[in-house]
């Protein structure tokens, strides 16, 4: 009986590391994913305003402009770009079923 007790421990113990290391590596392949789509975002936020910035000042000078500045207010640029990001995640995730849908049925 206390080889059973031992192998019993040893096979339950072996089991929750298992376990535990699974966990973890699921939860930092999240975090990196997290990490990434936040960097995306900031990435794309910089890029769009750097991009914009030159023609919204050019129109906003002018009296119609600023009634434009109005309707577009300085948070748009992030709007734009958290969609634009969306838009790329999405895309990203149909190439990534379609190439696993033509890997699968071969």
């Amino acid at each position: 009986m206390p080889i059973f007790a031992a192998l019993f421990s040893a096979v339950s113990g072996a089991f929750g590391i298992l376990i535990a290391k699974m966990f973890a590596a699921r939860i930092s392949i999240r975090a990196v994913g997290v990490a990434a789509l936040i960097a995306l975002t900031l990435g794309l936020v910089v890029a769009f305003n750097l991009a914009i910035a030159p023609f919204v000042q050019a129109v906003f000078s002018t009296q119609y402009g600023q009634f434009l500045g109005l309707l577009f207010p300085p948070i748009a640029g992030s709007v734009v770009a958290a969609l634009m990001a969306f838009w790329l995640v999405v895309m990203t995730y149909r190439l990534q079923t379609r190439v696993v849908s033509l890997t699968a049925s071969v």
